[in-house]
């Protein structure tokens, strides 16, 4: 499947391509007898249909190229293949829930999809927000008249895209941590209680095991080291590696 999102992208990329091109030779004056493009916002479009070709599944198509499109898009501002293709699923899977195409598209369907990853599927608040993100910047895609899809989509189904992602129908990225509070990080008084209670078991095994030498205090003090170590190493990443030391 990566090699088949390769090729396509590679053929989004020459369309790219031929877009810089044509906006370089106008800005310098002159065109090229290759060069037989309208303007850069129509051309985007028909750089991913052919003109005057008729479509044999024209609804089909037309967001396969927009699709496409927006991918030569991700590809020029240098996002990893992976990245690519999980958005282009998250917005095929909004379209399937939906059942209608980007032009088509309305608020109230993404507050349908978004309720039912919710409520239905468990999935967590990070992972819906990264979904509504992903259709949010299709729409700005394909909303974008530089982009030539409002003109292309009224042309063939006389209507247009809309942006359907707003900050009254998607959730905000309110805090600095979303992970799962039963793994979240430490307070510091958190960390400084753990700190005191450990000390304070070196100290009661020290005197209680007098007896079994310096190698077995020696022991639990790098056990207090270890465990100090560890929460700093813990919330290095943002993930709750720290919450280990409560279990």
């Amino acid at each position: 499947m990566r090699d088949a999102l390769a090729t396509r992208l590679a053929g989004c990329l020459q369309c790219v391509f031929h877009l810089v091109k044509d906006s370089f030779v106008r800005c310098n004056g002159t065109r090229g007898p290759d060069l037989g493009r309208e303007s850069a916002a129509s051309g985007t479009a028909r750089l991913q249909l052919a003109e005057g070709v008729p479509l044999l599944r024209p609804g089909e198509q037309v967001f396969t190229a927009m699709l496409d499109g927006w991918q030569a898009r991700q590809l020029a501002r240098n996002l990893a293949f992976a990245t690519i293709e999980k958005r282009t699923s998250v917005v095929r899977a909004f379209a399937a829930h939906a059942d209608a195409l980007p032009w088509q598209w309305q608020p109230q369907m993404v507050d349908e999809w978004l309720g039912d990853l919710r409520a239905v599927r468990h999935l967590r608040r990070s992972t819906i927000r990264n979904y509504a993100g992903s259709v949010a910047a299709f729409c700005d895609y394909v909303t974008d008249p530089a982009y030539g899809w409002p003109g292309e989509c009224e042309q063939r189904f006389g209507s247009h895209p809309v942006q359907v992602c707003h900050e009254w129908n998607i959730a905000v990225h309110a805090q600095d941590a979303e992970g799962d509070p039963a793994r979240r990080a430490f307070t510091i008084e958190e960390l400084q209680g753990l700190f005191d209670y450990a000390d304070e078991q070196v100290d009661r095994i020290r005197g209680a095991a007098a007896r079994a030498g310096w190698r077995h205090s020696a022991t639990r003090l790098c056990s207090r080291s270890l465990t100090g170590t560890g929460c700093s190493l813990g919330s290095h990443n943002g993930v709750n590696g720290t919450s280990v030391w409560f279990r």
